[in-house]
């Protein structure tokens, strides 16, 4: 007979060795350490006491993590992993952290939740779906190694300058049915190049910089009605990459709607690394 308890329970070697249990043998192993577990809920803002954790005899058999945040007066959810360790899938496990999920939501007064789940995994997309989660659109996570075969993109119309995550909100508004790892206030240790036409700000990209590693780009944005969409996205891409390094490059969640932003990349010869089908649910 399973029940659930808070995640705040587990010690944090308790916890790290679940989480990676949870995901063995999925589309994707996570070696999850105690170290990097913490930096996930810090970075992810996952409240640990309203996360839940399945137990089956009182042995910790699967879980399920909650981030809460207010945006634009809404107070929405996200479940930030949901996993079963091998020999209790298939059980009802996962119905039985949902329903528990749900629960808390409804005391939570939450409005709106949101998920991603690996495209290829349709048993739990089957079972999102149950619970009243819609497709909101495809995610894509790009992977490019090496020197880069373009040149700086320089326009002479366009100014720029560099500034952080914080800064977004004070020219652009947050989106509607943003990923919640690449919200800026989630993009830990951030830069963001903001571009200016004629003294206006008509464009960002976010990304990270990891110097002689890796640069990972989490969300370039362009007004919808500017009419060089294209052009901007290449200005800002070419210049954040660094084409000349020989550098690990990476771009995070790219949603459906960023076609300039995807062309941009497969023409590069950027590789799909995974794609994830993000998902939303309205609760009353």
């Amino acid at each position: 007979m399973y029940r659930l308890q808070p995640f705040s329970r587990l010690s944090f070697e308790q916890a790290a060795q679940l989480f990676t249990e949870g995901f063995k043998y999925y589309f994707t192993d996570i070696q999850m350490t105690v170290d990097a577990l913490l930096l996930k809920i810090v970075n992810e803002q996952l409240s640990p006491e309203k996360s839940l954790v399945l137990l089956d005899q009182d042995k910790p058999v699967g879980f399920l993590l909650n981030g809460f945040m207010t945006i634009n007066g809404k107070k929405i959810a996200w479940n930030g992993g949901t996993g079963i360790i091998p020999s209790h899938r298939g059980k009802g496990g996962g119905k039985v952290l949902l329903q528990g999920c749900m629960a808390l939501y409804q005391q939570e007064g939450i409005t709106e939740a949101y998920l991603e789940a690996i495209s290829e995994n349709e048993p739990a997309i089957a079972l999102y779906k149950q619970f009243g989660y819609t497709p909101c659109e495809q995610l894509t996570y790009y992977v490019r190694n090496g020197i880069l075969s373009c040149e700086t993109y320089n326009d002479l119309s366009y100014d720029s300058q560099y500034g952080f995550p914080h800064e977004i909100t004070h020219h652009f508004p947050l989106l509607d049915h943003m990923p919640w790892q690449t919200m800026p206030q989630h993009v830990k240790g951030g830069q963001v190049l903001f571009v200016y036409e004629k003294e206006q700000p008509v464009g960002y990209a976010l990304y990270t910089k990891r110097p002689n590693e890796s640069i990972t780009l989490y969300h370039c944005y362009v007004a919808p009605a500017n009419p060089h969409r294209t052009q901007l996205v290449a200005y800002m891409l070419s210049n954040i990459f660094e084409p000349q390094l020989s550098y690990r490059r990476l771009a995070f969640n790219i949603q459906e709607r960023c076609y300039e932003v995807k062309e941009w990349l497969h023409t590069h010869q950027f590789e799909v690394l995974v794609t994830q089908l993000h998902m939303s649910k309205k609760i009353d």
